[in-house]
Formats: C-alpha cells, structure tokens, sequence
C-alpha cells in the first residue's frame, strides 16, 4: 500500500499492517531492479525469502536472474544476510550480475 508521505492520519492507520519482513523483501527485489535499470519490459527476475538466521534474527534469501529475450542466455545468481541490509544485497547482487554479463541482455531488451 502508498499512501502520501505527508498524510500521517493515512500513516498511522496503515502501520498495523506492515509487516517488516514482506517490507524487506521488497526493498531487497526493488533495489535488484533499480540497480540493473530494469523496465518493465526487460526479463529480470527478482525474488526474495525471509528465513531464520543461525542467531535467530530475519535472514533474507535473494535470487535474480536476466534472461536474452530468446531464452539463449541468462545470468543468474544469488545470496543471503541480514533483513535489515536488503538493499545493500540486492544492490550488491545486481552487481555483481553487471559483472558477469547482466548489462548486455537488458540493453538488447530496450
């Protein structure tokens, strides 16, 4: 849900229904996206898990992957760490699919 962020009447109404988990996961799978300036046409998966950690805290479980539009190629991966980093893993594993290729096959998507 959105609501303005100058609404605070909205805001408090809307906070018991946040769940810190479901919000992480998004950060997480929007900040793959942001990083890879993937539109909506571009065939970019993102998905991500809240699992438990070894220390009993929230663990998120990212994967993403870019596909050739053909199907011909694609560049996946993956990682893991602390709910409260989901942005940094998935601009981190954005990253690190530039890296290995993720570039080209979301500008031959455009």
């Amino acid at each position: 849900m959105e609501c303005r962020s100058d609404d605070e009447v909205t805001r408090a109404l809307l906070a018991g229904l946040d769940d810190l988990g479901t919000r992480a996961c998004v950060v997480a799978e929007r900040s793959v996206l942001a990083t890879l300036e993937a539109g909506c046409s571009a065939p970019v998966a993102a998905h991500a898990e809240i699992g438990e950690a070894e220390d009993g805290g929230d663990e998120i479980y990212l994967r993403a992957s870019v596909t050739a539009i053909d199907g011909s190629d694609a560049v996946r991966g993956s990682t893991s760490g602390p709910a409260t980093d989901a942005a940094r893993l998935g601009r981190e594993l954005a990253a690190e699919l530039l890296d290995r290729g993720a570039a080209a096959l979301v500008a031959a998507s455009r």
